[in-house]
């Protein structure tokens, strides 16, 4: 979990970027601003960088040397040899049949989300992209060159977007990550798993939020839910096209000097439009016929497209042609398996709320129920179990006299239906119901999902989501509901697995970190027992942030923090914000992403078996977690005038000039904890250095241990990867505060009381978790991350301008100047902690 520390090399890279940006400041901004940003560099200035003339060129530099460090130790993370080559070794480690047996069971897959925490431009990612490109060749004349001239336009390039993202945007930029990166990586990953088993490969898979989640976000509907798809069909498909080109411009055959098995006639036999010189040529007609196919969308499905694409591999193979042209063939057949014409599959996530609303308003609509939302759950599961989907049929939706809401809703249903009946029906397979509160909010969406055709047994699975303490405390017995309930049991049965959705951020955000990873951990068990105890079977879908406040961690660490069942080799996963562009920035990052994790699935696979729950433990880290619950609620309930401190302490109110998402900051106006929502909630104590979520209420759990106590605790600490996990992750947000910089901006807080008085308290507990994690683990903070260290030098510089800038809003708060540098300072400290959002 801890950061790695800066090796020499890194430094060299670093070091060898920042020397060139300087060169080109120098040839653009004159030597004069060239000689501030390298004093500001060597951390010679701190306070008075406000108030030079050239303090955006200042900023700007600063920020870039942040990006250099993450890209630095991305090429250096690729000097440690091919991803594709350690997977091979350790598949090949593994003996006897159990490795194959953990392979059979393992499902995967990795869901794409638009949440707004990615602060980098997409323009920036693309030309630091072509940087770690530059850096993985051989040093050359040409390669500086191209160095040189990236790090340019990386200069003229402004950091901060102009205007805010549009849910366009985030469909275009989903996209443009998958087919970039994910599709060459995944493909590769793939045909080594299927290689030591055959169809374990297909297993390991993607999904996105973008264009489906309409929670709290206005501007999702049914035509954004058809640009998403329609925009992700045509970008697989051009990729199919222009890799079946390829081949036809190549394998120009000639049928008299070799034999064609007769599938293959057949195929190139099908009426299409094929040019005169292929007459002898059988191959190149039948790949002709594919195309043409394609691009009619003539197909019934992908798996039929998959079939022709054998067809063709096995005449290659027959004719004995070599393997130079039959393995990219194979390579697009395993792509296409994967990919289909749908590119990834799209969840739809909506409120509970919501669901009830529209639910009540149909029954009360077609004389049903005049008051179902004023009924007990009970009563409402009861009548809705009895209830077919075909309720509505004497009136049609149109004829109905309904609220812009349920419209809507409907509509978005209706238009998921008709994707899967274009596209297959893995393009949609999911619907998240977030604040699951009720067994009822699960039944409410099951009928919903009926009505508009999305049942059976490749139908849309409703996916309950517990993203709160009370919601993952409660979730065993709403699960334990459903499954005795005939109606839900029979539809999910049908579908082979159970999905339950658990939330880390909002979990966070309630609770704390301490208490948010416990009840997610015993949540996870006890769910675990209940769906072996009613003999079915549950996959769980992590909702995990980019940010340590939000669940962020390595992938080791997130396997083995799972329950000891099978249930934890086939689960999902959000990746969002920075985390994507982390990961899937170039191909060699995804593939070195996504090797990694099967091979780290696969090792826990065969540890399952071998771990057990101590119930000494669970004693334990009951009282522990209850002990930091308390003095987190304290803290947001008790303590008069927090939200007041966080509006003046941190960037929150302007956010929204980063312009990185397209959703909005809070539900409703920003008035409390409450309304806010979990992402801009870590993302400003981030900013001010507070880091609050990731640590706080971790220092009075510890207090209120025993010796005794603290002596399991640090056994549990060396045994329990789950709880290890947790510790070190607190580990990590608190190498990254400073107490220091956060006083500066206790300082913006116009109540000087509330400002004393919030401080003073978060400063106390500060305190007493540094000594807690002493005492737990043995080691200081201070040690925890030393690859932080080169860092701290140009994040206090833009932590201490930020302050400054704030300031100077308060009394001029539409100044064009400041808001240029506040963007400076935000995205230039995003890039520096990384875990920001």
């Amino acid at each position: 979990m801890l950061d790695r520390p800066v090796s020499d090399n890194t430094e060299r890279v670093v070091t060898m970027l920042t020397g060139r940006l300087l060169g080109i400041i120098a040839k653009h901004e004159g030597p004069v601003v060239a000689t501030a940003c390298r004093t500001a560099l060597e951390n010679r200035v701190q306070s008075d960088v406000a108030g030079q003339r050239h303090c955006q060129q200042v900023l700007r530099m600063l920020g870039l040397t942040m990006q250099f460090r993450n890209l630095a130790q991305m090429v250096v993370g690729m000097e440690q040899g091919d991803p594709l080559d350690v997977l091979r070794d350790r598949l090949a480690s593994y003996q006897g049949e159990n490795v194959n047996k953990v392979l059979q069971q393992v499902s995967v897959e990795l869901v794409l989300t638009a949440h707004p925490t990615e602060s980098t431009r997409r323009s920036i990612q693309r030309i630091v992209s072509g940087l770690a490109d530059c850096l993985a060749e051989v040093a050359s004349p040409a390669r500086d060159d191209r160095i040189d001239a990236l790090i340019e336009i990386l200069w003229l390039t402004s950091p901060a977007r102009q205007e805010g993202l549009r849910i366009e945007d985030e469909i275009t930029n989903g996209v443009a990550v998958l087919m970039h990166s994910i599709v060459p990586a995944l493909t590769s990953v793939r045909r080594i798993l299927d290689a030591r088993q055959p169809g374990s490969g297909g297993r390991l898979t993607f999904g996105t939020w973008i264009g489906g989640d309409r929670d709290g976000h206005p501007h999702v509907c049914a035509d954004t839910l058809h640009r998403a798809a329609s925009a992700q069909s045509k970008a697989i498909r051009a990729y199919y096209l222009s890799a079946l080109a390829s081949f036809e411009e190549v394998l120009s055959v000639d049928d008299r000097l070799v034999d064609l098995p007769m599938d293959l006639r057949e195929l190139a036999a099908k009426p299409h439009e094929t040019p005169l010189h292929y007459s002898q040529e059988t191959l190149r007609s039948a790949i002709s016929a594919i195309s043409q196919k394609l691009r009619n969308e003539s197909y019934a499905s992908a798996d039929a497209f998959v079939r022709d694409l054998k067809t063709v591999e096995g005449a290659l193979e027959g004719i004995g042609l070599s393997r130079h042209f039959i393995d990219p063939l194979s390579e697009l057949g395993v792509t296409a398996g994967c990919f289909g014409f749908h590119l990834s599959s799209i969840d739809l996530r909506q409120n509970s709320s919501v669901h009830c609303r529209v639910v009540a308003e149909l029954l009360r609509a077609v004389e049903l129920a005049e008051s179902y939302q004023d009924w007990s759950d009970a009563e409402k599961m009861a009548f809705l179990s009895t209830l077919g989907p075909n309720a509505t049929c004497a009136k049609s939706f149109e004829a109905l006299e309904l609220s812009d809401e349920t419209r809507s809703e409907l509509a978005i249903l209706r238009a998921a239906a008709a994707i899967r009946s274009r596209l297959g029906a893995r393009a949609i397979r999911y619907a998240i119901i977030s604040n699951t509160g009720s067994a009822a909010n699960v039944t409410e969406l099951c009928w919903l999902l009926d009505l508009c055709g999305l049942g059976g047994e490749d139908g849309v699975q409703p996916v309950p989501l517990f993203e709160t303490i009370g919601d993952l405390r409660a979730a065993p017995g709403i699960m334990r509901t459903l499954l005795g309930t005939k109606f839900y049991r029979a539809r999910q049965d049908a579908q082979g697995c159970h999905l339950v959705m658990l939330g880390y951020s909002d979990s966070n955000k309630d609770g704390g970190i301490v208490t948010s990873r416990w009840e997610i951990s015993k949540a996870e068990r006890a769910l675990v027992d209940v769906f072996d105890s009613a003999g079915a079977r549950v996959r769980f879908f992590h909702g995990r942030g980019g940010s340590i406040g939000r669940g962020s961690g390595t992938v080791r660490d997130a396997i083995k923090a799972q329950p000891s069942a099978s249930s934890s080799l086939r689960f999902r996963v959000t990746e969002q914000g920075e985390v994507i562009s982390k990961r899937y920035g170039t191909v060699d990052q995804a593939t070195r992403h996504l090797a990694e994790m099967s091979a780290e699935v696969i090792a826990f696979g065969q540890t399952i078996s071998q771990s057990r729950e101590r119930p000494a433990d669970t004693e334990c880290l009951s009282h522990f977690s209850e002990a930091a619950y308390s003095a987190y609620r304290d803290l947001i309930d008790g303590t008069e005038g927090l939200f007041d401190y966080f509006r003046g302490a941190t960037i929150v109110e302007y956010l929204p000039q980063l312009n990185i998402g397209s959703r909005p900051a809070s539900r409703g106006a920003l008035t409390s904890v409450d309304r806010l929502r979990a992402i801009p909630w870590v993302f400003g104590w981030a900013q001010s250095r507070h880091m609050l979520p990731g640590w706080y209420g971790f220092g009075q759990a510890v207090e209120s241990c025993s010796a005794e106590q603290l002596d399991d605790l640090c056994l549990i600490y060396r045994d329990n990867a789950a709880f290890r996990s947790t510790v070190d992750s607190i580990g990590l947000a608190m190498s990254k505060a400073d107490m220091e910089i956060a006083r500066g901006y206790a300082g913006l807080v116009e109540d000087r009381a509330v400002s004393r008085r919030v401080f003073d308290r978060i400063e106390a507990e500060w305190r007493r978790s540094v000594d807690g994690y002493n005492a737990l683990t043995g080691r200081s903070i201070a040690k925890v991350n030393p690859g932080f260290a080169e860092r701290r030098k140009a994040l206090d510089i833009l932590n201490t301008q930020q302050i400054a800038v704030l300031t100077g809003l308060r009394t001029s708060p539409n100044d064009a100047e400041l808001l240029t540098r506040l963007k400076l300072t935000m995205s230039g400290i995003a890039a520096g902690l990384q875990h920001v959002g």
